[in-house]
């Protein structure tokens, strides 16, 4: 995997070589479950960004937190401690 695609920016280039259609998946290294939270009126980081980024990974769940913006965690404290402790819950199954 090149080093670029190891990071997110280089997993998420909106286009060009590094884009996520093109780069190697992540998953190929990282095989656990990935649980992704992203704010779907966030206007920076756009929900099409958190659904490619999803598709890196083998074992990848998104999930689309209403409302909520970059900050998940000012926006939405008690979904993410819930998302947070489902996942974890989850892993130990």
């Amino acid at each position: 995997m090149p080093a670029s695609a190891a990071t997110p920016r280089g997993l998420c280039a909106p286009s060009g070589p590094r884009s996520c259609s093109t780069c190697p998946r992540a998953s190929v290294r990282f095989t656990k479950p990935v649980v992704l939270l992203w704010g779907n009126a966030d206007r920076f980081f756009k929900l099409e960004l958190g659904r490619r980024l999803a598709t890196a990974f083998l074992d990848a769940r998104l999930v689309e937190i209403d409302g909520s913006r970059t900050f998940l965690s000012l926006d939405e404290p008690q979904r993410v401690a819930d998302e947070i402790h489902a996942a974890a819950f989850y892993a130990q199954v």
